[in-house]
Order: structure tokens, then C-alpha cells, then sequence
């Protein structure tokens, strides 16, 4: 039973990074767009 819990714990640990790098690399892209559009 605890190994299923330390899978689950591990299981959303993992999601919630990978959320966290998909934000990063947005945030990223519109901030390079942003720069972009105000250089013109």
C-alpha cells in the first residue's frame, strides 16, 4: 500500500514539472516574440 502511494506522490510530481517546463518554455517563446515585435 505505501509503495502505491509513493507512486502516485511520484506520478504527480512529475506532471506538475513537466506543467511547470510546458509554462517555462511559453513564456519564454512570448517573451522572444515580445522583444521581436518591439525591435520593429
Amino acid at each position: 500500500m505505501e509503495q502505491a502511494v509513493g507512486v502516485g506522490i511520484d506520478r504527480g510530481v512529475q506532471s506538475i514539472s513537466l506543467v511547470i517546463e510546458l509554462d517555462h518554455s511559453f513564456i519564454d517563446r512570448n517573451v522572444i516574440w515580445v522583444g521581436t515585435a518591439c525591435r520593429l
